[in-house]
């Protein structure tokens, strides 16, 4: 596993692969939070893009999907229901069409993600303000201005009634770039509060003094770093004594159409690829409606769907989602995997009610043309009969023999011509499917009573089913290969005695051949495969000569559709032939359908306001990989786990001698039958039983071995500036959830961390600890153990000041599995030759991460970002192991990465981007080891001339690669962005690519259209 991880390293480096993303150092809680990111896929196409993130507290990272926008920015959005603790740590994985994966950090990102603070200091309101195309004719106090700044009005909200005594001015300044924070003044009625001004991360707040029931006019001015000012963000608000009056319905809407066109040429293969996108936001009083859409030529039948919908409606208590969705039931089990279908939310103060039911696959039948339906020649039958014999007018009944036909394609190469199936009387066609999938169907559902960060109990169950019957036992246009024939021609030529002369052989095998005949009414082809070899230097023992030997193997098969073979299957046998078939109707040679369900459940409760903070909880799954075999019946169980039928389950007996008593059946209240509608009971499920009943009786160990439970417990403390949390789960090796395939499983994890904020939470100080065990049952020895060390300090000075983060990383891990058994030693000294694959491990790894980003005006304005990244992992019996087997690849390895990010404005209307990275890894030692070093380069302009033409923008790259692979790629790049008509945007971008490896170039090219259109 650990070569292939490096060989992806290297595919995403050589071929020019690359993630750029600009990292987000600060978010605001209980907020969504967007990301994006330019994936550089080099033409070959992102079949898909996700952000992996968790916080600073959790086991497991949460998959959401990102979504293409255009060209090559994608953009996901990690919901705000997930910005609740006071760290969170992210990395970005692309999938590549060609198999490849590409991922931001390059290097190992679950082990080194991104970090994100949040920032409690202002909570944003839900609701946003979208101006329709009918506002923008009021007054000019009555409009939201500040478009050209990107600045965000929270609070209070454009024409909003409020009381006297919740007064408060809020702005985000997240989206404003190049802001000159020292320029920021805010006046209401003309008066200057600029003294008032309170700044909070990317917060501006205001809380006036002395405001008397009235109308007011905020007006908020800002100005770049290179003194440009911003449009001021203007609007209006009043304030009453009294009731609130209620305000006249206002609906609003905004929108966004685009399409975009991708053509490339990369090593002589031609790529096409179009999207087109719609979204739209409707907002009333009283709720919001949000509809998206994807489309994309990539969609194929053959595979799961990649166009993506989504409608979502939200009200005060109703939450409600159709299409593609990520919902979240259980925190382990079905947490933001998404499903196409239906997301009921209803929440009160009292009592929840999430309900989820959809599609995690849907159906596919299979491609037609590669054996999606196939003649299965091992369970097919040939029937031989001897003959008939009349003695005294008596007809004797003659001897029958039966036959797969897998048994007579080699009958017939042992003995091509004398052989019994002449005599076959009878054959019979079993068809058989593969390459397709079952719709998996899910319903789940979550209740939770009690009061939100106080108490809560939630009870959760999902089901995941797949449905046999959404695939057909058949497909009118599949395409069947049946055998025909075989023939090998071997020409030998070069003899000593002769060197001139040639000798030719011919072998030919019959074999549906002989049974073959069909009228002018079936309409089939022959198809034939060449397989050519060549040997030189052969010597013939026996005449002692020696030649040049060349083969041609032909193999050739009858190509007929399914539907032809349906209307004429009583045509194309010989008439003496009985010939019959049948469809499979289960049992194929594909993917079994499956059943899983999990029951869940978790308490939360908090004390002392919220600084004490528990949260426990389980999920028991069951999972049946095979319900195309029956239900059992509760008589079935008695011979569950022992071959007795004694009314016991796992009785056995030694000379019948009781040595386990097992459990009697009428002790278990079970009857498999009765409970089908909700699980698929048979002995396919896994685990067989959820619990072990060898021993009689159920105790505690017995309950927290489960091998499907999963449990967890996490207690969260707030005193003295520290928020210090103690987690501990254990997750059995059977426990499985359909809907979150990437939880690891049979380990136990205990975690102790502890984050203090200093100097008004100018200085944060992280500290993480993890104990992890391979393994959940304590009697095993020599199980794998890890324990983990994080330290992470961030330095946030102020505004303008450089931020500083330098984390260190320090994993143990081991079985204590450190000496060779002597008998192996000897073993290998007696045979030196033989290899031993020992289980012994024992590695250390030390990580260094340092991140400082910078503003500097000098010739300009400059956003600097330096990041140093050092991997050390030592494989402290990589000696032992070569000695044992030479061809182990030790653990041991390194990697040192720098980079340089430097975005500078010199001029108000030029800027440049700036990206060095340098990095070099190695792999193993002595005779296994590998190094590679690879250099990147990345530097663009853009030139913001008018309103119509928005920039031009021109760069370069160029990347080396030393060592295993030796390569270099220079490419240059250019695109500009035109406004047709007010927001109707067209964008153009063009890549020219030189590319080196070894003594061969190539030129490959890309160009990439955008039409985009916002109301």
């Amino acid at each position: 596993m650990r070569i292939w991880v490096f060989f992806i390293f290297l595919f995403a480096v050589q071929f020019g692969q690359i993630i750029y993303h600009q990292p987000v150092h600060i978010a605001p809680a209980s907020s969504d939070l967007p990301i994006e990111a330019i994936i550089d896929d080099y033409g070959y196409d992102i079949d898909n893009a996700y952000i992996f993130f968790r916080t600073f507290n959790q086991f497991d990272y949460i998959q959401v999907e990102m979504l293409h926008i255009y060209g090559e920015l994608w953009k996901g959005i990690i919901p705000y229901n997930f910005l609740k603790s006071d760290l969170l740590e992210y990395y970005l994985v692309a999938e590549v069409s060609n198999g490849g994966i590409i991922s931001y950090p390059l290097q190992s990102p679950s082990d080194n993600p991104l970090r994100t603070r949040v920032d409690y200091n202002f909570i944003r309101k839900p609701n946003k303000v979208l101006v329709s195309s009918s506002d923008k004719k009021v007054s000019s106090t009555e409009i939201i201005s500040g478009d050209d700044s990107g600045a965000l009005i929270l609070s209070p909200e454009p024409n909003e009634f409020i009381q006297q005594d919740d007064v408060m001015i809020a702005v985000s300044l997240m989206a404003v770039e190049d802001l000159d924070y020292n320029s920021i003044n805010v006046e209401i009625n003309g008066r200057d509060l600029s003294n008032n001004l309170s700044i909070q991360g990317d917060i501006v707040t205001v809380i006036p003094d002395n405001l008397s029931a009235g109308t007011y006019l905020v007006k908020l001015y800002l100005n770049s770093n290179s003194g440009i000012a911003y449009e001021p963000v203007v609007w209006k608000f009043v304030i009453v004594l009294g009731e609130i009056p209620k305000e006249r319905s206002v609906f609003k809407y905004s929108g966004r159409l685009a399409a975009d066109r991708t053509q490339a040429n990369i090593d002589q293969q031609n790529f096409d690829i179009n999207n087109y996108n719609f979204e739209w936001k409707g907002v009333w009083d009283y709720a919001n409606l949000k509809i998206k859409s994807k489309l994309t030529s990539l969609d194929n039948p053959m595979q799961q769907p990649r166009n993506r919908y989504t409608a979502t409606f939200t009200s005060p208590y109703l939450n409600l989602k159709l299409g593609d969705i990520n919902p979240k039931i259980n925190e382990y089990a079905f947490n933001g995997y998404r499903v196409r279908g239906l997301n009921f939310d209803l929440s009160t103060r009292f009592f929840d009610f999430n309900y989820v039911k959809g599609q995690v696959l849907q159906s596919l039948q299979g491609d037609p043309s590669y054996d999606a339906m196939y003649v299965d020649l091992d369970k097919s039958s040939i029937r031989t009969i001897s003959g008939t014999e009349i003695i005294n007018d008596t007809i004797n009944i003659p001897d029958t023999s039966l036959f797969s036909i897998t048994e007579f394609i080699d009958a017939v190469h042992s003995n091509p011509v004398n052989n019994e199936f002449d005599q076959t009387d009878s054959i019979h066609f079993i068809f058989n499917r593969s390459d397709y999938e079952f719709q998996q169907d899910i319903e789940a559902l979550n209740l939770s009573f009690g009061i939100e960060n106080s108490l809560e109990w939630n009870i959760n169950l999902i089901k995941v089913k797949d449905n046999p019957s959404s695939v057909n036992n058949y497909l009118g246009d599949a395409n069947i290969w049946l055998n025909k024939s075989r023939s090998i021609q071997t020409i030998k030529t070069g003899f000593e005695e002769n060197p001139d002369s040639t000798y030719m052989e011919y072998d030919e095998y019959k074999f549906m051949e002989m049974f073959f005949s069909p009228d002018t009414s079936f309409n089939y082809n022959v198809t034939e495969i060449v397989n050519y070899s060549s040997i030189s230097g052969i010597i013939d023992t026996i005449d002692n000569y020696e030649y040049f030997d060349e083969s041609y193997d032909t193999l050739q098969f009858y190509e007929f559709s399914f539907a032809d073979f349906f209307q004429y299957d009583r045509n194309i046998l010989r008439d003496d032939i009985n010939f019959s078939y049948e469809l499979l109707n289960k049992d194929w040679s594909g993917n079994s359908p499956q059943d899983n369900l999990v029951i869940g459940s978790d308490f939360k409760f908090s004390f002392d306001r919220q600084k004490i903070n528990i949260n426990s909880g389980f999920a028991l799954s069951m999972y049946n990989q095979n319900i195309w075999d029956p239900i059992i019946s509760k008589s079935d169980l008695d011979t569950l786990f022992d071959e007795t039928v004694d009314g016991y389950i796992g009785r056995i007996y030694d000379n019948n001698n009781i040595i386990s008593s097992g459990m009697s059946l009428d002790e278990i209240d079970l009857d498999p039958e009765k409970y089908s509608k909700y699980f698929h009971i048979n002995f396919n499920q896994i685990p067989i039983s959820p619990i072990d009943l060898s021993r009689g009786q159920i105790g505690m160990n017995e309950l927290m071995t489960m091998p499907s439970l999963l449990y967890f417990l996490n207690i969260r403390l707030f005193y003295g500036g520290h928020s210090i949390n103690y987690a501990f789960r254990q997750v059995g090796p059977e426990f499985i959830s359909l809907v979150n395939p990437f939880i690891q499983k049979n380990i136990r994890e205990t975690q102790i961390s502890d984050r203090v904020g200093l100097f008004q939470n100018r200085l944060y100080l992280n500290y993480k600890w993890k104990h992890s065990i391979d393994g959940i049952d304590p009697t095993i020895e020599n199980i794998m153990e890890s324990n983990n060390h994080d330290i992470n300090i961030n330095l946030y000075p102020g505004i303008g000041l450089p931020t500083f983060s330098f984390g260190i990383g320090i994993q143990k891990r081991t079985n204590d599995i450190t000496e060779v058994d002597p008998e192996i030693m000897l073993l290998l000294a007696q045979s030196p030759d033989t290899v031993i694959n020992w289980d012994g491990e024992h590695t250390d790894t030390r990580k260094l991460n340092v991140l400082v980003t910078s503003q500097i005006s000098f010739l300009g304005n400059h956003n600097l970002t330096f990041n140093i990244f050092e991997s050390n992992k030592i494989d402290y019996l990589a000696k032992t192991h070569i000695k044992l087997n030479s061809d182990y690849i030790s653990q041991s390895s390194a990697n040192k990465t720098y980079s340089l990010n430097i975005k500078s404005k010199l001029f108000p209307k030029w800027e440049t981007t700036t990206f060095i990275n340098a990095n070099k890894y190695s792999l193993g030692e002595g005779v296994s080891f590998q190094e590679q070093d690879v250099f990147l380069f990345d530097f663009s302009t853009t030139y913001k001339l008018n309103k119509k033409i928005k920039f031009l923008k021109n760069g370069i790259n160029y990347t080396s690669g030393s060592g295993l692979s030796k390569f270099s790629q220079f490419a240059y790049k250019m695109g500009f962005e035109y406004e047709f008509i007010d927001q109707l945007i067209f964008r153009l971008n063009y890549e020219l690519r030189y590319k080196t490896i070894g003594s061969s170039s190539t030129k490959n090219s890309m160009v990439i259209l955008n039409l985009g259109y916002k109301f």
